[in-house]
């Protein structure tokens, strides 16, 4: 069975998708129509493995969306939902300083993208998240292939409110997003502490 030799090789295929017209519709923003860039330096909250700016306008209508695109050559687990939540909130920061008609024009959406998920825990946080997208990806000796995979996890083991019914279950989801809610708050409080430094 072929493996990823790295998280580089697979952004190397989803850029190639640029002038590729038959890409995945998972994919389907990655076209030549959008600005795409690899390896964004967000200063303190990290580096965006590929970020997508599009836009969208009509007659009486304009729209931008920053769509974050986070590479796991391995599973979906909690500390990859708090890193793409941070790359997340230091887009906002820095939003936050443009004057408000424009801000007010961006919309920022995540893409995680991966070999299956970690645990029922990460499946969870995402649920619960409308922000974050994930897609799946499989190798194979044909080539590579991406199923978007949102909201279907616990299926394999019947109703979602039946599967969360159990205590210690029911436990885990929530100590789940307490983990993803503390990240957020801890980075939140890290670029307070920058910017108060500057001032």
């Amino acid at each position: 069975m072929p493996v990823l030799e790295s998280e580089k090789e697979l952004e190397d295929y989803l850029f190639s998708f640029i002038e590729d017209p038959e890409g995945p519709d998972c994919f389907e923003y990655i076209n030549n129509e959008n600005l795409i860039f690899r390896q964004v330096d967000i200063g303190g909250a990290g580096i965006i493995d590929m970020l997508v700016m599009s836009i969208e306008q009509d007659f009486d209508f304009f729209e931008v969306t920053l769509t974050i695109i986070e590479i796991k050559k391995g599973k979906i687990n909690l500390q990859a939902l708090g890193q793409i939540s941070r790359y997340k909130v230091g887009l906002e920061d820095f939003l936050s300083t443009l004057p408000r008609k424009r801000k007010k024009l961006i919309k920022i959406d995540c893409v995680l993208l991966g070999f299956k998920y970690a645990d029922d825990d990460a499946w969870a946080v995402v649920k619960n998240c409308s922000w974050i997208d994930v897609i799946f990806y499989d190798i194979s000796f044909s080539g590579i292939t991406f199923e978007a995979h949102n909201g279907f996890y616990f299926n394999k083991f019947g109703s979602a409110d039946k599967i969360l019914s159990d205590p210690k279950i029911a436990k885990r989801y929530l100590d789940s997003l307490k983990v993803f809610s503390r990240e957020k708050k801890s980075y939140k409080k890290y670029l307070r502490s920058r910017l108060s430094n500057n001032v």
